[in-house]
């Protein structure tokens, strides 16, 4: 037994009831392409690969912090 059965409003305007997503759910096939989360670029993989960049944000992150720290 489904937990919100109440129709609830949609981001476009429409309102739907818990059952209709909990059937759609139901139609999806395990395996398929939209299960897994997809690759990363070859930027990315470069970008969490290379120590000067981690090491620019993990400064930029800390900077960050000791300004809201500073603030209060």
């Amino acid at each position: 037994m489904p937990l919100f059965t109440k129709l609830r409003q949609t981001p476009f305007g429409v309102s739907c009831r818990n059952d209709d997503m909990e059937e759609k759910m139901a139609l999806r096939k395990p395996y398929e392409q939209t299960y897994y989360p997809s690759t990363p670029t070859k930027a990315t993989l470069f970008f969490r690969k290379n120590l000067l960049y981690q090491l620019y944000r993990f400064l930029l992150l800390n900077a960050k912090m000791l300004r809201m720290v500073r603030k209060h």
